[in-house]
């Protein structure tokens, strides 16, 4: 993770499900570095579920619960020629089922946005690859970016980086 220099040390709560699967392993505050990295495996693991609507489908007054968990299915749909779509489902994905981010945009990544997410190569790849801009919810001066790489086989998080 790349990160910048803070002035002073943040903590923040490790989520309830981490302190009852590991409770000896930390306590219940972690550094900013820590918290972004289970945010970053949080969100992997939305992005990898499917839930019960299609792409196409509007999310219902029910949006947030636990049944409407996670991306459409995007099952005959090109990650390449489909990105705005795709891209669509998982802004709103984040803004219904990640409460740790607000202030959520998502687009498609350009090749100007490797400088700042630190990939030195943007491969060229059957996939697509979308960028995502947040603040953290328990502290709105830490901005977060972050890639994701979107295939067939499902969507793995880049680099994340942060600041001010």
């Amino acid at each position: 993770m790349t990160g910048v220099v803070m002035e002073t040390e943040r903590f923040f709560t490790r989520p309830l499900l981490d302190r009852f699967l590991e409770p000896q392993r930390e306590g219940d505050r972690v550094d900013l570095d820590r918290y972004l990295d289970i945010l970053s495996r949080d969100v992997e693991i939305l992005c990898n579920t499917r839930s019960g609507r299609g792409p196409a489908e509007e999310s219902s007054a029910d949006a947030g619960v636990v049944t409407e968990y996670g991306l459409p299915d995007w099952t005959g749909l090109s990650p390449a020629r489909d990105v705005g779509v795709i891209a669509g489902a998982l802004r709103q994905a984040l803004r219904a089922f990640e409460p740790r981010l607000c202030e959520v945009t998502v687009r498609p990544l350009e090749d100007g946005d490797a400088a700042e997410l630190g990939d030195a190569v943007l491969e060229k790849t059957l996939g697509a690859r979308l960028r995502v801009d947040a603040r953290i919810s328990a502290d709105r001066d830490v901005r977060v970016i972050f890639s994701l790489h979107v295939s067939e086989e499902g969507i793995t998080a880049g680099e994340l980086v942060y600041g001010h």
